[in-house]
C-alpha cells in the first residue's frame, strides 16, 4: 500500500495489558492487530505495565505502533469505584468520549471501536460519533 495513506481507527480499551486479565489481553491484541491494518489510537486507563507494553512495542516495525493516550482513573472515579455496580466505568467512559471526540476532530477516524467492559447495557458512547462503530463483548 506504498503512497496510500492508512485508514485510521479509534479504540478504547479501558483495559489494554499484554500481562493481565483476559479482558486486558483482548484490548491488548485488538490493539496490535488493528495497527497492523489502519492507522490506530488506543485511550486506555493507566496500568502498572505501560512500560512492558512499551517493551513489546519495541519489537515491532515502527510502521505498526499504536498511538496510545493514557487517561487514568482520577480520584473521584475511584471513590465512585466504590459504589457496587459500573458507575464509575461508565464515568470513565464519559470521560474517554470526550478525548475521543478531541481526537476525532483533530484527525478523524474512519470507524470507532468499544473493546472491551463494554456490555449491551453499557456500550460505551463512542456510537455517538459520526463514524461506523463497533462494540465487541465476548461473554
Amino acid at each position: 500500500m506504498a503512497g496510500t495513506k492508512k485508514k485510521r481507527i479509534l479504540l478504547i480499551c479501558l483495559v489494554c495489558d499484554p500481562d493481565e486479565s483476559m479482558e486486558s489481553r483482548v484490548g491488548w491484541n485488538r490493539t496490535l492487530q488493528a495497527a497492523q491494518y489502519l492507522d490506530t489510537t488506543v485511550i486506555c486507563k493507566f496500568a502498572p505495565s505501560v512500560l512492558r507494553m512499551a517493551g513489546e512495542l519495541a519489537a515491532l516495525p515502527s510502521s505498526r505502533w499504536p498511538t496510545i493516550y493514557v487517561l487514568p482513573f482520577t480520584k473521584l472515579i475511584q471513590w465512585i469505584w466504590k459504589i457496587p455496580g459500573m458507575w464509575s466505568i461508565a464515568y470513565w467512559q464519559r470521560q474517554a468520549f470526550k478525548l475521543a471526540q478531541q481526537l476525532h476532530n483533530q484527525d478523524p477516524s474512519h470507524v470507532a471501536h468499544q473493546v472491551n467492559l463494554a456490555t449491551y447495557r453499557e456500550p460505551g458512547f463512542l456510537w455517538r460519533m459520526k463514524v461506523p462503530f463497533v462494540c465487541c463483548r465476548f461473554q
